[in-house]
């Protein structure tokens, strides 16, 4: 690594820390509301907010490309609801879940609120989910600490990546021969032990696309067997 190399990563995690500091401690204390193209969003204290971080919009955006009417999708993980609104926009039969029960509250609200209809469950992974999907989406936690509150489940995976073993493990009974899965994931997490955890259960992250953003750089694989 170079000396510049290392200056912009230094500058990058620096930034990195400021900003989570200041939405932590004070912007996200309150509702906020954002829009993404049609959708309008209320984003309610303890729960992840899509308009302030990169990796949300840019798979929402990816999510608009893709062939979904009337196709069955999973947003695994929703939070206040971007991802699975998207879908539902773009004809969708969506299924939304999350840990959180504020972030399921907040997601159905937005929904009633863009009237657009999603199948929400409370789920810790895939312990609520009983069917299988044609598109799944993920916007993990990708941090390796325990999180302490469902609310930090959006940010910790456990300090062994506990949450991708478990998503690992399960994934292929969600799933059929035709089903696409994509994640979103970035510079700032641990991609090779990631990866390492996906070849553990025979899967591959597939690149499908990238983007240099301010502070980090985006990536969207696809997960296959």
């Amino acid at each position: 690594m170079n000396w510049q190399q290392l200056k912009t990563r230094s500058l990058k995690f620096l930034l990195g820390k400021t900003l989570k500091l200041f939405l932590q401690y004070y912007y996200l204390k309150s509702p906020r509301r954002m829009t993404y193209r049609h959708l309008q969003l209320k984003v309610d204290p303890g729960v992840f907010h899509p308009g302030l971080f990169f990796s949300s919009k840019y798979l929402a955006d990816f999510i608009s490309t893709l062939a979904l009417e009337n196709k069955t999708f999973l947003d695994l993980g929703t939070g206040s609801g971007l991802l699975a609104l998207s879908a539902a926009s773009c004809g969708a039969r969506v299924v939304a879940t999350d840990i959180n029960p504020l972030a399921i509250a907040n997601a159905g609200e937005n929904a009633r609120k863009n009237n657009l209809a999603l199948t929400l469950l409370r789920s810790d992974l895939f312990d609520r989910i009983t069917s299988r999907f044609d598109v799944i989406v993920i916007n993990p936690p990708y941090f390796n600490k325990t999180p302490e509150n469902p609310a930090q489940a959006a940010w910790y995976c456990g300090e062994n990546f506990d949450y991708f073993t478990r998503l690992f493990s399960q994934l292929k009974t969600y799933t059929g021969q035709q089903s696409q899965v994509f994640m979103v994931l970035s510079d700032g997490c641990a991609l090779d032990k990631i990866n390492a955890l996906a070849r553990l259960q025979q899967l591959r992250l597939e690149l499908v696309t990238s983007k240099n953003f301010i502070i980090e750089k985006n990536y969207i694989f696809q997960i296959t067997a």
